[in-house]
């Protein structure tokens, strides 16, 4: 009864560091802005709906380019469909903002975290991502 080391050859790294898979996305989605830090210095008014391009969605949260631009800390109401779901008043935190690569106009590009979303309307989420991350690598 003796100890048996075996070295590991291949060097670790978790590449995935987020609670959610996200998922690069192409739909729309409309925003209401409902509060912000400054009134005076935001290009939306408060209220005011826009049309935007999602990028990327996950069970967290997910990110947008739009025409105007929203400042860190704003929170805005999304509202969404993603196959048979819709999704109609999820909150979100503006985390981040940030120029987005354009040819022929400024694009921002907005990272937002979703703030108090109930479990089965994350979970629907959730599901929808890993069903099309499923689906991608059946056609590779």
């Amino acid at each position: 009864d003796g100890l048996l080391e075996l070295a590991h050859s291949i060097n670790l790294k978790r590449n995935q560091l987020r609670q959610y898979v996200r998922l690069d996305y192409n739909g729309l989605l409309k925003l209401r802005l409902i509060s912000t830090a400054s009134d005076s210095t935001s290009s939306v008014r408060r209220g005011e709906i826009i049309e935007c391009k999602f990028s990327d969605i996950s069970g967290g949260g997910c990110s947008f380019v739009s025409e105007r631009q929203l400042r860190p800390g704003d929170i805005v109401s999304l509202t969404f469909a993603l196959r048979d779901n819709n999704f109609a008043g999820v909150a979100g935190k503006i985390l981040r903002t940030s120029l987005h690569d354009s040819v022929s106009k400024t694009l921002y590009r907005h990272h937002v975290q979703f703030a108090d979303l109930d479990q089965r309307r994350r979970d629907a989420i959730v599901h929808y991502v890993f069903e099309k991350q499923r689906q991608q690598n059946q056609v590779r």
